[in-house]
């Protein structure tokens, strides 16, 4: 075996991301030997490298990250059209996307939250929750938003020692975004 490969356990985090062998076309298992190589995960020692694993760079004993008792740690994110999704979420938060480009996945900036964004699902826009996502500045990520097709639904405002948002994504849903004020 090449010393750029090695071989990897799957984690059941790995295997719920929708990970997938990109010469196989078939679900990586919870269980599975995977070999990993340049970073990339292949079934056999043969496969072609063309995927890009969400874990890759991470031990496998941190999957433990997503798996905390009552912490939100998998979503569905409703979509018009799952590519324009997964491209505005990756550019606005550079979350890591995975699985295919017919049906993406994502793991957040933290790792503490994955999940996959979906057609089946009504857009809730204002009307149900509203996840907020912690960025470093709120006005550099509004720019971003309004640069990928998102709409500002509501200007940055305090909140005690916070400085908040919310936008409206290209499918409809409704995200907040807030920053710590540092004076």
């Amino acid at each position: 075996m090449d010393s750029t490969r090695r071989v990897w356990e799957l984690t059941e985090r790995d295997a719920l991301l929708g990970a997938w062998c990109p010469a196989c076309e078939q679900p990586f298992s919870a269980g599975q030997r995977v070999f990993i190589a340049f970073g990339q995960p292949t079934c056999h020692e043969d496969c072609e490298l063309v995927s890009r694993p969400l874990a890759s760079d991470r031990k496998p004993d941190d999957a433990s990250r997503v798996f905390r008792h009552a912490g939100i740690s998998y979503l569905h994110i409703p979509a018009l059209d799952l590519r324009v999704s997964a491209a505005f979420y990756e550019a606005v938060f550079g979350w890591r996307l995975g699985g295919n480009a017919d049906h993406p996945s994502f793991e957040d900036g933290t790792g503490h939250v994955i999940g996959h964004w979906v057609t089946d699902v009504p857009v809730a826009g204002e009307a149900g929750v509203i996840p907020y996502v912690y960025v470093h500045a709120v006005d550099d990520t509004l720019s971003s938003v309004l640069g990928h097709g998102g709409v500002v639904v509501r200007a940055p405002y305090a909140e005690g020692h916070l400085t908040v948002a919310t936008f409206r994504d290209p499918a409809g849903n409704v995200i907040g975004v807030w920053q710590r004020d540092t004076h």
